[in-house]
């Protein structure tokens, strides 16, 4: 019997109450020499947190990732996958099939089927983008309907951990005004450990999106065009939760004469960290290194879990993935 993929299995049906799952996996997808040993995510280079939860500013380097605003509300009525609001008038707003829709109370996203004056209809049920769950839409939440003004992803999702350290989760549009400029979040983050684009009718993200702790100034997160949500191999366990670690993963992602130090660690970004596990991984030996941990590894809420990595060779490539089993204190 497989008892690890029975754990999952059992977690996502949500039968062991007060249990999660999370994976996280990052790329170092330029490293140097001279950036000596890094975490491994997408931005490269040093990882700075916020020094407090911290609003966030989000914007990308190509201006064409820019969507539209088209109206905002609350349902009145909810009946499986029809949405209505009978203050609106949904056709007159020029709402149509296609737009993307969600459910900032709920945090679910979705993509419009149908259209009549007061009722939208969407193709599926809502869902949350970061782990795919269903989000049912409830009576009195507030929604809003956006458009791509070209073919960029409409909705950013953005989670990470409050002021508190409590899980906490948004959608943030890109409907900034004026080309270029930022949009703010709502939620104060102390970390943001993933954020994912989404939109009907587009090809991803042109450019660089960012998010930039303000005041600090520092990058918590971004995404790579291309990649459409962030790669980062670091998470921070919610403060009322306990994390169990029950495995890693590694490999070199370049071609490439390389040898580089891969480690896992525990404990403060930008404080004392333990390492839990390293490899070095070689193009001339072993390149991927894969560790499940038969009894786990607990530790508490507010523990940082993180990779880093080096090289002998410029511009190298670094994976790493992790997976966490999260237990309810």
């Amino acid at each position: 019997m497989n008892i690890t993929k029975d754990l999952m299995y059992a977690i996502g049906q949500k039968d062991i109450t007060g249990s999660g799952f999370v994976a996280k996996f990052g790329e170092v997808p330029d490293l140097d020499i001279a950036d000596g040993v890094v975490p491994v995510w997408d931005a490269m280079g040093a990882y700075t947190k916020p020094t407090q939860g911290r609003i966030h500013d989000l914007v990308s380097d190509d201006v064409a990732d820019k969507a539209t605003l088209v109206t905002s509300g609350t349902f009145t009525t909810i009946s499986q996958n029809v949405l209505t609001d009978t203050t609106k008038d949904f056709i007159a707003l020029g709402v149509t099939a296609g737009d993307s829709i969600v459910d900032d109370t709920n945090i679910g996203v979705a993509t419009i089927a149908s259209v009549t004056t007061t009722t939208i209809t969407v193709q599926s049920s809502m869902f949350n983008p970061n782990n795919g769950e269903e989000r049912r839409s409830s009576i009195g939440a507030s929604y809003r309907i956006a458009r791509s003004t070209g073919t960029s992803p409409v909705f950013t999702h953005v989670s990470g951990l409050s002021s508190f350290f409590l899980e906490q989760e948004e959608f943030v549009l890109l409907d900034n005004s004026v080309d270029g400029s930022a949009v703010a979040t709502t939620g104060s983050y102390a970390r943001i450990f993933h954020m994912r684009v989404y939109g009907s009718n587009t090809t991803g993200l042109a450019g660089t999106l960012t998010a930039t702790a303000q005041t600090d100034g520092t990058l918590t997160a971004q995404i790579i065009g291309g990649n459409n949500q962030t790669m980062m191999a670091i998470y921070t366990i919610p403060i009322d939760k306990k994390g169990w670690i029950t495995g890693w993963h590694c490999h070199l992602s370049r071609r490439g004469n390389t040898v580089s130090n891969v480690t896992l660690r525990g404990g403060t970004l930008g404080g004392i960290t333990y390492p839990i596990d390293k490899v070095a991984l070689s193009y001339a030996g072993s390149s991927t290194y894969d560790k499940p941990f038969r009894y786990g590894f607990f530790f508490p809420g507010g523990t940082d879990i993180y990779v880093t990595a080096d090289t002998d060779r410029d511009a190298s490539g670094i994976y790493a993935a992790f997976d966490i089993h999260l237990i309810k204190k």
